[in-house]
């Protein structure tokens, strides 16, 4: 396994040793360590020596780190136990994606590395896997994580405050993990999206829990997150919900071609039939970011709409609600405007239609009718309040 020589250094300094660091990069590409006496120039060896005055030092690349007080055996040694011992973390992670292990099980995999208050989250923010043994002092929302396990529900209370903050909410864009300051925790965590399809699906938060993170840590991470990525990508109908409508009606919308079979098991799933009235719903976020507050009101509108079907695309909302299931348009039209709370979200609604086929036309005529509440500065619009603003290019 390659690893930061920050993670190297962190390990000494674990076991008690001083040590001065000039480290400017510590990118994760050190996975064997060497005495200067059998001098290896392969970029990923960690060289090894001791100065005249006696001190150890280790060098890679531009960084390096003198190790004082210590004998150069006894510090290749101890290296040599940090690599034996992070290769067969990454080993026993592997047999457990191999194996098909849960993702409980591969959290307290990586627990053993981070040993701190972790958990593996929805995009919505509800919790698949939480570490044990931690009671809610933690986390001002680890009670509500905790119960999320079992009842598997968007709390958008619990998501409001990372998700509305300027600062904080920009981490839910990036593909890499990173350190950040939590403005609900009062401290840091160390956050990693997972991201399939180039859509984030889930979200890795360990918790400081009075200990400093390594700048190492993300690179650890890193390299957890991919493998959940696998784990989640050949178990999507498992851990995302929906996934299999969300992805017939975002091809949908990305071709505008369907296959007629699909069609009819779309309608089959949905228990809709053809002649059904339904209405488009497309809802963004006031502010423009897609954060976890976006796929709970997502999994709200699934709730609300259980007729219906809701997903996310590009970066928006889009629900399909059945019209005549839901005691017709104005009904439908009242429940989105209870549902969306209008500070956070703006939408627009398509006029009701039949024949699920139509679908495309009439997302585009939802999200013509967003863009024209934007524009009038209103919470949201239907297409029949929109119409004549939209003819007049207002």
């Amino acid at each position: 396994m390659k690893l930061s020589i920050w993670t190297l250094a962190n390990w000494l300094q674990k076991k008690d040793m001083t040590l001065q660091l000039a480290i400017w990069g510590g990118e994760p590409r050190v996975e064997s360590v060497s005495l200067v006496s059998s001098f290896d120039s392969a970029i990923d060896c960690l060289q090894l020596w001791q100065a005249d005055g006696g001190d150890v030092i280790a060098s890679h690349a531009l960084d390096r780190f003198t190790v004082y007080g210590q004998t150069l055996p006894t510090v290749h040694n101890a290296l040599q136990e940090a690599f034996s011992y992070y290769n067969n973390w990454e080993r026993n992670l592997l047999n457990y994606m191999i194996e098909g292990k849960s993702l409980q099980d591969m959290l307290d995999m990586a627990h053993q590395i981070f040993q701190r208050p972790m958990c593996i989250k929805s995009s919505s923010s509800w919790a698949f896997a939480i570490t044990k043994d931690y009671d809610a002092s933690v986390h001002p929302n680890w009670l509500v994580f905790q119960e999320s396990i079992t009842n598997r529900q968007a709390n958008l209370n619990a998501v409001s405050a990372v998700s509305l903050d300027p600062y904080f909410r920009q981490v839910f864009a990036q593909k890499y993990p990173s350190i950040m300051h939590s403005p609900v925790f009062g401290g840091d965590v160390l956050h990693a999206n997972v991201w399939l399809q180039d859509q984030r699906v889930c979200e890795i938060v360990a918790i400081d829990g009075g200990e400093p993170f390594n700048p190492g840590d993300p690179h650890l991470m890193h390299f957890f997150a991919k493998l959940l990525h696998r784990v989640i990508q050949a178990n999507t109908t498992l851990y995302l919900s929906y996934s299999g409508l969300a992805a017939f009606f975002t091809d949908m919308l990305e071709t505008g071609t369907y296959n007629e079979l699909n069609l009819s098991a779309v309608l089959h799933k949905l228990n809709w039939q053809k002649q059904d009235e339904l209405a488009v719903f497309c809802v963004e976020m006031t502010s423009g970011y897609d954060t976890p507050i976006l796929s709970a009101m997502r999994e709200k509108l699934t709730e609300r709409f259980e007729n219906g079907c809701a997903f996310t695309y590009q970066g928006r909302i889009v629900c399909i609600a059945n019209v005549t299931k839901d005691g017709g348009y104005a009904v439908t039209q009242k429940s989105a405007a209870e549902t969306i709370p209008g500070d956070i979200f703006i939408w627009g609604a398509s006029f009701e239609f039949d024949g699920l086929e139509n679908f495309p036309a009439y997302y585009q005529q939802a999200y013509a009718v967003l863009g024209c509440a934007r524009k009038l500065n209103e919470a949201h619009l239907g297409m029949y309040d929109a119409a004549i603003p939209l003819f007049y290019g207002q």
